[in-house]
């Protein structure tokens, strides 16, 4: 429980910051940003793998140059198309 300040009155444990409300819209609206940024992450990744296929090719063996960061890359496209089309979707 808080008093007219704002601050917490003896007993009361909440973390809550003042004029906060308990209905979960922060939190779906956290989820939602979190799953907007989630196909720029992935984008990173795939970049960063061709990257190094590209820097690496002649340096390594085959698997490690090539065969490897491309599954990377695979696994990654595969996760960014999936949260690209999970952020058209509202949360709930």
């Amino acid at each position: 429980m808080r008093n007219k300040a704002g601050t917490a009155e003896s007993g009361d444990l909440s973390i809550e910051p003042p004029g906060s409300s308990n209905d979960g819209s922060d939190v779906v609206a956290q989820c939602q940003s979190f799953a907007n940024k989630m196909p720029v992450f992935y984008g990173a990744i795939v970049a960063c793998m061709v990257a190094q296929v590209v820097v690496l090719y002649q340096e390594l063996p085959l698997f490690q140059s090539t065969v490897l960061p491309m599954s990377i890359a695979l696994i990654a496209a595969v996760r960014m198309v999936w949260w690209r089309r999970r952020r058209q979707r509202p949360f709930t």
